[in-house]
C-alpha cells in the first residue's frame, strides 16, 4: 500500500516537473524586459527550480531569465546571466 502511494508522488512530481518547465519559458517571454516586480520574482522562482533539478528550456534567445528593463538592479541578475548564450544564461551554472 505505501509503495503504490510512494509511485502515486512520485509519477506527480516527475509530471509537476514537466509542466513547471513548459509554463517556464511562456512566463520568462512574457515578463522578460518588463519594468515590474514580475522580472525578480520569475527569476528567483527559477533559481529554485534550477536547484530542484528542473531542467528548463531557455528560449531562442538562449536565455532562462527575465531581464529588467531597468537593469540589473531590478532583475537580480548577473552580467553573465544576463547574456545571452552563456552558461549561466543557459542555466547550466546557478548561484
Amino acid at each position: 500500500m505505501a509503495s503504490q502511494h510512494v509511485k502515486r508522488l512520485q509519477a506527480e512530481n516527475d509530471s509537476l516537473r514537466q509542466i513547471a518547465a513548459d509554463f517556464h519559458w511562456m512566463a520568462r517571454r512574457y515578463a522578460d524586459g518588463s519594468r515590474t516586480y514580475v522580472t525578480g520574482l520569475l527569476n528567483d522562482r527559477t533559481r529554485q527550480l534550477l536547484r530542484m533539478g528542473v531542467k528548463l528550456n531557455s528560449c531562442s534567445d538562449q536565455i532562462i531569465w527575465a531581464r529588467d528593463g531597468m537593469g540589473r538592479r531590478f532583475d537580480g541578475l548577473t552580467e553573465a546571466e544576463a547574456t545571452p548564450g552563456t552558461p549561466e544564461a543557459k542555466g547550466e551554472v546557478c548561484k
